[in-house]
């Protein structure tokens, strides 16, 4: 028995018969690809987010600055610490954990980041402003493990990179700040 027409102008019921079940296998194909179509598509843009959030994350660094903030319990130190440098430009704060480690990094300048503000500074103290200081170190220290060394003193509860954009990283909690 021959299944298929003899022409397409046959209306014999075969011919219906394999048309139906061929455009079963067509929907059925083109369905499939549809739904592989959509999943690369969603893989590529899954792929493009990726590199392009790896490059925005990939944001450069000021070389020789970074920020730290002191514990709150260092606040009566540092209403009498004098910052002052050494005969080799190192910078002393009478902090010994922190001179130690200007001395490791060749740190030539630790200063208040926000400066004193007469009478707004109650307001400064309140909200802990009056208790970041901004680090410059040797430009060939590594910066990133001079604020991981400084984060794990503990007199510093927080140290951050700054970006050179002006924008700042991602705070670093000290281990003895959690």
């Amino acid at each position: 028995m021959n299944l298929l027409p003899q022409s397409r102008d046959d209306p014999s019921p075969n011919y219906s018969l394999i048309t139906t079940k061929t455009n079963k296998h067509v929907k059925l194909i083109y369905d499939s690809m549809k739904k592989n179509y959509t999943q690369l598509n969603t893989i590529l843009l899954f792929i493009i987010i990726m590199v392009v959030s790896l490059n925005l994350g990939a944001q450069e660094y000021q070389k020789q600055v970074f920020r730290i903030k002191f514990n709150s319990s260092a606040d009566t130190k540092l209403k009498t610490m004098k910052i002052q440098k050494s005969a080799d430009g190192i910078v002393r704060t009478g902090f010994e954990s922190v001179d130690r480690m200007s001395e490791k990094y060749g740190a030539s300048s630790i200063k208040r980041v926000f400066p004193y503000a007469g009478k707004f500074e109650a307001k400064h103290q309140k909200y802990g402003l009056h208790l970041w200081y901004e680090v410059v170190v040797d430009p060939n220290a590594d910066v990133r493990l001079a604020k991981e060394d400084y984060s794990k003193l503990s007199d510093i509860s927080h140290s951050e990179l700054i970006l050179k954009n002006g924008t700042r990283s991602k705070p670093q909690l000290s281990k003895t700040a959690c």
